[in-house]
């Protein structure tokens, strides 16, 4: 029996009642947006799709928006409330803890959803029953790929999965369909960490054995003032140094579950976490050297960016003087340049 007859089976056992599809929204702050996102995704969605909103005590006009919309839609979607402000990972957890739906995709709530991305999710999960479904998405005039591999086809094993996601740089949670038995061995999005996607998607990965990447933009991505992203990196003279912490210990988490899984470890996939890694390393010793003492907390900036090469060049499958003698090839011109200049800062 292959995985996609597996799913199904398993699928086929479940409740005629359960949902398809549990959409989460995590909501803090996002008023100006809100209303569009929801209807974006009533305007498509069937009754097997089941859409959750938790607030995690916002101080805005958000709950309003939220009520607002719920009041016109009778039924359509289950509110909940922290009682105390949990941040993105805890607001994510709690609304994955009471999701019914076989599929899970957790979707900002200051994003919105093109025309028909539901309907092409339902026909690519009838059509294989994949572990994971990936998608282009739009940001302004631009269309981005999620995944970096074969489109319209099923992907199989976890080394393939997580190599074509560290190759597209997107690690993004809302760029990912999963099925929800990927997160009942114990997977949570990580309490207290910044960037918590660099955990939790090449995890899913690891614990995938098909991917469908849908060749076809769903989601309008926008990247807003007072995201977490944004806050991270608004001020180019100051260091975010515990979102780059949290940034590097990632891969240590990634390793470890590497380690466990079956033919995780293949050339592609150690490539291409390594060159994630590096790539990531070298923007850090940037922003480190560019912000200069002041900006780092009155620490030596050198220093700094010799713990971070630590813990990165210690997590990569190959070790970066390796992987800059692999770059010595045309088509890698920018990463050999840029890793070079980082291993000279660091030296």
């Amino acid at each position: 029996m292959t995985a996609a007859q597996a799913t199904r089976a398993d699928d086929a056992g479940a409740s005629a009642q359960q949902p398809w599809l549990s959409i989460m929204l995590p909501v803090y702050n996002v008023a100006p947006y809100l209303e569009e996102c929801l209807l974006s995704i009533l305007s498509q969605a069937d009754e097997g799709v089941e859409i959750l909103l938790c607030d995690d005590c916002s101080t805005d006009d958000s709950m309003d928006v939220a009520r607002k919309v719920a009041d016109e839609h009778p039924g359509r979607i289950t509110i909940m409330q922290n009682p105390q402000n949990l941040g993105l990972s805890g607001t994510r957890n709690a609304m994955k803890d009471r999701a019914s739906g076989r599929y899970f995709w957790f979707v900002d709530s200051d994003d919105y959803l093109l025309p028909g991305a539901i309907s092409a999710l339902k026909t690519w999960i009838d059509r294989e029953a994949p572990d994971v479904l990936s998608f282009k998405y739009r940001r302004g005039h631009m269309r981005k790929k999620a995944f970096r591999g074969p489109s319209n086809t099923v992907v199989h094993t976890p080394a393939k999965i997580l190599a074509g996601i560290y190759r597209s740089r997107k690690m993004y949670s809302w760029a990912k369909v999963s099925h929800r038995k990927l997160w009942e061995g114990g997977l949570e999005f990580p309490v207290g960490k910044l960037f918590e996607d660099q955990y939790n998607t090449p995890l899913l990965a690891l614990a995938a054995q098909t991917l469908v990447h849908i060749d076809k933009s769903l989601l309008v991505y926008r990247k807003r003032p007072g995201s977490i992203l944004a806050q991270a990196v608004r001020e180019k003279e100051q260091f975010a140094e515990k979102a780059h912490r949290d940034m590097a210990h990632a891969a240590d988490r990634v390793r470890e579950e590497m380690a466990r899984t079956p033919d995780a470890e293949t050339p592609e996939s150690r490539f291409a976490m390594s060159h994630f890694l590096a790539r990531e390393f070298a923007k850090t010793c940037e922003r480190i050297e560019r912000a200069g003492s002041e900006g780092c907390g009155g620490k030596d900036p050198r220093e700094l960016a010799r713990e971070f090469r630590a813990i990165m060049d210690g997590n990569s499958p190959i070790p970066f003087e390796e992987m800059l003698r692999l770059y010595r090839r045309p088509r890698h011109a920018y990463s050999y340049t840029q890793l070079r200049k980082a291993l000279r800062f660091t030296a």
